[in-house]
């Protein structure tokens, strides 16, 4: 199998790991954290994949690489904040 039909398969397994994630994880804030830590491993994925990120210069690659990684640690930290320091009631 070639590499995008891999990688592909990948995304499709990361996505109905995330789904269960949230069906069956009884912790709210854990499932959240966990979703979107995958959700951030296939944009990486994608970029590196299918938008031929992994041809491209060191300093792009890194850019978005950290990019991703603090988007996704911001989300989950408003997250996390919302839940459980500020819950809606």
């Amino acid at each position: 199998m070639s590499v995008p039909t891999l990688t592909w398969m990948l995304l499709v397994a990361a996505t109905l790991g995330s789904f269960a994630t949230a069906e069956y994880l009884p912790q709210r804030s854990l499932a959240v954290a966990v979703i979107l830590s995958v959700a951030a491993l296939k944009a990486r994925f994608i970029l590196h994949q299918f938008m031929e990120l992994r041809s491209g210069p060191f300093p792009w690659r890194a850019t978005f690489d950290v990019w991703i990684a603090v988007c996704a640690a911001m989300i989950v930290g408003l997250t996390w904040y919302a839940i459980t320091i500020r819950p809606i009631n």
